[in-house]
Formats: structure tokens, C-alpha cells, sequence
């Protein structure tokens, strides 16, 4: 009976061990909860606390968030909308944008009309150019891209004109009767192989803005031969050839033993018409856009474009950067470019 009593003792004082241990490990829960409740406030009040800042240099500089920072033409965002949106895709306008917006789509819907008489309004106001100086670029915008079509057009037909890479001495073994002449180069040899080159040069083979005054160059170059002259005939000959050409090769239009100068003349004129069109359609004169005025459409384009699109819906809270914020932070505004806390 002792015994059994002894063993009772032992056994309670286990208990009563465990017991008290319960109580520490329960403490201890409850100390860790406290804690990470402090540190969960004290992560939203530091996240509340934090602005969004936007970066066009790769973190370089920044600058505070706005919507006119995100969704008007600036530096900040050089010149290309980052444009909002809600959950379901709609373009959020501010109230500048509000009344432009109802005119593309009314009521907010997609499938908006961004084009005509409306597009020229809407950016004639937004911008400050006027209607006809917009459709005036437009129009010259849709020529000068038809223009541009008929000059690579023009180029590509110019490149098939068959033709033949030549070497100065390929060019003189070929082309340039040096038959009648042997030993060296000499003061009174030197005119008629100078002729005998110009006469090569003129065979209807090379482009007159190679050959152009080749007679004169020629002899010109060989008027500069004196007594004693230790070249050859044809050492003689291909750099007067080299001369000329101003270079050690040439391009020679010729399909086999054929001339083709005459198709390379006539596809390089309508090139050069191309060309010519193409650069008036550009425009010169005063009507035509400066850089920042075609910035400013482009950005527009853009823009009202994607309201057209997607729609649109008016959040009067966006003009307020501390809603804007947090409203980005929080998920609620969907956004087409990264932001970076700071």
C-alpha cells in the first residue's frame, strides 16, 4: 500500500510538471500572436506610408505619381501614355478627359469612334494646332507613306539590273586594247594609251557618272609621263584606270558580253523620280508639324484609341495623387507599366 501511494506522488508531480509547462508554451503563443500583430500593423502603416514614384532613366531620377504625370503628354513619361484602368479593362478619365471620352463613346461603352471630324476636334483642342494643319499632315502622312512604297519599289527593280564586279586588271584585260604597245610607258606613247583607256570606259558599259570627262582624266594623267618612265604598258594603264574610277574596282553593267546600262539607266531615273516624290511628300513648308506637335498627336492617338477601344469610366478621385496612390498600391487601378516603391 505504501507502495502504490509512492508511485501515486511521482506520477502527480509529473503532472503537475507538464502542467506548468502547458501554461509557459500557452504564454508563449499568446507573446508571438501580440507580436505578429504589431509587426502585421506595423507592415501596413509602412506600406501606407510609402509613395510610388515613376522612373524614365532606369531609376536614375524619379518623379511623383499624378495622373497628369501618367496620362498627359510630359517628359516624365516621354511623351507615351501609361495608361489606367479598372478591373474590367475601361480607360479611368479624370474630369479633363471626362466630355472628350462621352464624345468617342457614349456612355462609357467600347467600340468607341476615334477617327474624322470628332479625332480632329478632340486634338485640335487637347493640342492647340488646328484641324486643317492636322488632316493637312495626315494626309500628307498617308502620301508620303505611298511615296516612300514606290521609292523601295523603285530600288528593288534598280538592284535586279545585271552586272559584274570587275578588278582594275580585270577591267584592262577585258576591255582595253593594249595590243600595239610594248615595253615601257613613254611621253610619246603615253597619249594613245590614254585614249585607248577613255575609249574602254566609254564602250557603253559603265554609267555616265563614272565615265563623265574620262578623255580629259585620262590625259591629263598622261601628261604627267616623263623620259625614263620605269612602268610598263599595263602597269601604266591600270593605275590610270585606278585614277580615273578612284579606286581599284568597278562595277561593270554587262549581262555576260550584253550591255545592261541602258535598263540600269532607265530603272535609276525612275529611282531617283521616286526618291523625289518621296521627299515631297514629306513637306517643307510651314504647314507642316514640328517634332512636339507630332508628339502631341501621337500621344493622343494613343490614347483615345484604347478609351475607343475598351471604354472608359470617370473616377473624379484620380485628381487627388494620395488616392491615386494608394489606389495603385492596393491593386484597385490596373496599370500598363511598372512602378517602383521608394
Amino acid at each position: 500500500m505504501c507502495f502504490s501511494f509512492g508511485q501515486v506522488t511521482l506520477l502527480k508531480g509529473r503532472k503537475d510538471d507538464i502542467d506548468y509547462r502547458l501554461n509557459l508554451f500557452a504564454l508563449d503563443k499568446t507573446n508571438l500572436t501580440r507580436q505578429v500583430n504589431a509587426l502585421s500593423r506595423n507592415y501596413q502603416a509602412a506600406l501606407s506610408s510609402k509613395v510610388m514614384k515613376l522612373s524614365n532613366n532606369s531609376g536614375y531620377t524619379y518623379n511623383d505619381i499624378s495622373y497628369a504625370t501618367l496620362m498627359r503628354p510630359n517628359s516624365a513619361n516621354n511623351n507615351k501614355p501609361m495608361i489606367l484602368a479598372d478591373g474590367a479593362g475601361k480607360i479611368i478619365v479624370d474630369g479633363k478627359y471626362k466630355d472628350y471620352a462621352e464624345r468617342i463613346s457614349p456612355d462609357g461603352a467600347s467600340g468607341g469612334d476615334w477617327s474624322g471630324e470628332t479625332r480632329l476636334d478632340v486634338l485640335a483642342s487637347l493640342t492647340g494646332i488646328s484641324k486643317d494643319k492636322i488632316d493637312n499632315a495626315d494626309k500628307t502622312s498617308a502620301e508620303a507613306v505611298a511615296a516612300k512604297k514606290s521609292m523601295d519599289d523603285a530600288k528593288t527593280a534598280l538592284s535586279t539590273v545585271k552586272t559584274s564586279s570587275m578588278t582594275v586588271d580585270q577591267f584592262i584585260s577585258k576591255y582595253v586594247n593594249l595590243g600595239s604597245f610594248s615595253g615601257n610607258v613613254t611621253p610619246s606613247n603615253a597619249a594613245s594609251i590614254a585614249s585607248n583607256v577613255s575609249s574602254a570606259l566609254s564602250s557603253g558599259y559603265l554609267p555616265s557618272s563614272i565615265t563623265a570627262d574620262a578623255y580629259s582624266k585620262c590625259s591629263g594623267y598622261a601628261a604627267g609621263v616623263q623620259e625614263n618612265d620605269s612602268r610598263s604598258v599595263e602597269e601604266f594603264a591600270k593605275q590610270m584606270l585606278a585614277f580615273v574610277l578612284g579606286g581599284s574596282s568597278v562595277t561593270v553593267y554587262t549581262d555576260g558580253n550584253k550591255s545592261t546600262l541602258a535598263d540600269y539607266e532607265t530603272k535609276y531615273a525612275a529611282y531617283q523620280a521616286a526618291a523625289k516624290a518621296y521627299q515631297d511628300a514629306l513637306g517643307t513648308d510651314g504647314e507642316s508639324l514640328t517634332s512636339a506637335d507630332e508628339k502631341k498627336i501621337q500621344f493622343h492617338d494613343q490614347l483615345f484609341t484604347a478609351i475607343a477601344d475598351n471604354g472608359w469610366i470617370y473616377d473624379a478621385g484620380v485628381e487627388d495623387d494620395d488616392y491615386l496612390n494608394q489606389m495603385l498600391q492596393n491593386g484597385s487601378h490596373l496599370r500598363f507599366q511598372q512602378f517602383l516603391l521608394v
